[in-house]
């Protein structure tokens, strides 16, 4: 599909879509046609530096940003940006990170997305699925995964 036409067939579904918007597109034209189909509260623009969030939350105040906190130094940046912590999900990248990372973005009230694309997805398959509630338990909020429905199993086993 089209993106316009992910944005209408997502309207009425409780679904958020992650909109990495690529390089030869303008932020103002995926903005505008957000805005068109007001679903603004539906997506996360995904940044990878602090610049890019600023410009982002300059243009789309109202749209909820994923932006990069990797280490110590990006979660200062990001802080002291001023972009309001209520607009952001700190994405933590596809590495392992100290729980003490994730315990100073969740004491701002930012969730953590953390990345098991690639190789945590392929050991989870070959070895099980413990690795997702480790993480969970770590403090992972959001996963972003090729493996949707194992974690969501994983996770909600009682």
């Amino acid at each position: 599909p089209t993106f316009t036409e992910a944005l209408q067939w997502g309207k009425e579904k409780p679904i958020y879509f992650m909109i990495d918007i690529k390089k030869d597109v303008t932020y103002q034209k995926i903005i505008d046609e957000i805005r068109k189909y007001k679903m603004e509260n539906n997506v996360v623009l995904v940044s990878y530096s602090t610049q890019q969030a600023k410009k982002l939350h300059s243009l789309a105040p109202e749209m909820l940003l994923s932006v990069a906190m990797r280490n110590e130094r990006e979660f200062e940046d990001v802080i002291k940006s001023k972009i309001p912590t209520d607009k952001i999900i700190a994405f933590t990248g596809t590495k392992r990170s100290p729980s003490s990372l994730y315990d100073k973005i969740h004491s701002k009230n930012i969730m953590v997305i953390f990345g098991t694309l690639g190789n945590i997805d392929k050991s989870a398959k070959a070895k099980g699925n413990i690795i997702y509630q480790e993480l969970e338990k770590q403090g992972v909020d959001i996963f972003a995964t090729d493996r949707a429905l194992d974690v969501y199993q994983t996770l909600n086993k009682n």
